[in-house]
């Protein structure tokens, strides 16, 4: 994810990984940035996963969601979200 942040100019906020949802808080520099990280997240997982397990096919179940957070205290708000979901 690093990577691909790095390579699309994506700024991660906060993020978190449990068994089933994964929630991000990031900023892209353009439209198509958060698209791009999930896109090659999802590719270079996908192949990890499927040759560790002996497995094929997909990874995600669905495409991701993205809302827009335009105001500062929105932003806190998620990022509290984000930081006690796994509690």
């Amino acid at each position: 994810m690093q990577d691909a942040c790095r390579r699309y100019r994506v700024a991660v906020h906060a993020y978190v990984l449990m068994t089933h949802p994964v929630h991000l808080l990031m900023t892209p520099d353009d439209t198509e940035g958060i698209s791009r990280v999930m896109q090659s997240v999802g590719h270079r997982y996908v192949q990890y996963i499927n040759f560790e397990y002996q497995r094929s096919g997909t990874f995600w179940q669905r495409r991701h969601k993205a809302g827009l957070v335009d105001c500062e205290g929105w932003l806190f708000t998620c990022m509290r979200y984000i930081e006690f979901n796994p509690v």
